[in-house]
């Protein structure tokens, strides 16, 4: 793998530890009224996302025995970012 890639990947690693994982932890209790419903909504959001990293090292690796490399992978994840970003937008938007 060329240092590009793993500084691409690095980054993208970085900006969801540091930057959009607390957002999602805060965002509960920013959109909410009471405090069961933000547990309610932490606790569906955080669920979803520890799915989301369940099954991902599988389907990472499926992708990468298939392929024998992480290209896939790495449009995946920014695939993902794309997402929350428009995500983001669209509910912004609507509030």
């Amino acid at each position: 793998m060329g240092k590009v890639q793993r500084r691409w990947g690095g980054f993208c690693v970085c900006i969801f530890f540091f930057g959009l994982f607390p957002i999602a932890l805060l965002l509960p209790l920013d959109a909410t009224d009471s405090a069961d419903e933000a547990n309610s909504w932490a606790a569906m959001t955080q669920s979803g996302g520890y799915l989301i990293s369940a099954f991902m090292p599988f389907i990472i690796g499926v992708i990468y025995d298939n392929t024998g490399n992480h290209d896939i992978s790495l449009w995946l994840f920014l695939s993902f970012v794309f997402f929350m970003i428009l995500f983001a937008y669209l509910l912004n938007r609507k509030a």
